[in-house]
């Protein structure tokens, strides 16, 4: 994706899509990755939902992580572009819990 497409797409995405990518890549590089091990916690719906909306705007890519549903997590443009955008969004996010605990 050319900048052009990248900056389009970043756009169009949803508070709580730049919201999340604030929390968790607003201050990385292209190397970063999140990882759900799914074990303990997982995420939220909502955070779930906006992480979903990254993924299927090609903004991150989804792999999997271990045999219990785990997931990683990683930019596939230079977030580091939109700072200002995307942590804005999350100091902007009321209420928006990240995660939650997987009961046994």
């Amino acid at each position: 994706m050319d900048e052009t497409q990248a900056k389009a797409t970043m756009e169009s995405l949803s508070q709580d899509a730049l919201a999340a990518l604030g929390c968790y890549f607003g201050m990385g590089s292209m190397q970063s990755t999140l990882t759900f091990h799914m074990e303990k916690s997982r995420p939220t719906k909502r955070l779930q939902d906006a992480l979903d909306e990254c993924v299927n705007a090609k903004v991150l890519s989804r792999a999997p992580f271990n045999e219990v549903g785990g997931v990683t997590y990683a930019p596939l443009i230079p977030l580091h572009n939109y700072r200002n955008v995307t942590l804005s969004a999350a100091m902007k996010a009321e209420n928006f819990t990240l995660t939650e605990p997987i009961s046994s």
